[in-house]
């Protein structure tokens, strides 16, 4: 059964997609959010810049997971599994 990320992920897998939209509301990519978790971003400065999770908040537990998958992998530590980490939030 495909999961609501594997459905967002495969709506967007196309060359001129600026990558794959995190939030819907305000049109904020993981392009946008990866790049600003490197810079030393948390989520919550993340979204107040970007406004991501401040509409419908569908995308927070997906912003979270991406900026502690994007530091943890530029601290050279073990990658987790986007998905795997969101369905642990959720859990």
């Amino acid at each position: 059964m495909l999961t609501f990320l594997m459905l967002k992920a495969m709506f967007n897998i196309k060359k001129r997609q600026p990558g794959m939209y995190v939030c819907l509301c305000m049109g904020v990519t993981d392009r946008v959010i990866k790049e600003l978790a490197r810079e030393g971003a948390c989520p919550d400065e993340i979204a107040a810049c970007t406004g991501a999770g401040s509409r419908c908040g569908t995308c927070v537990s997906t912003l979270r997971a991406i900026v502690h998958e994007t530091q943890t992998a530029s601290d050279g530590h073990r990658r987790l599994d986007v998905v795997q980490l969101v369905a642990d939030t959720a859990a």
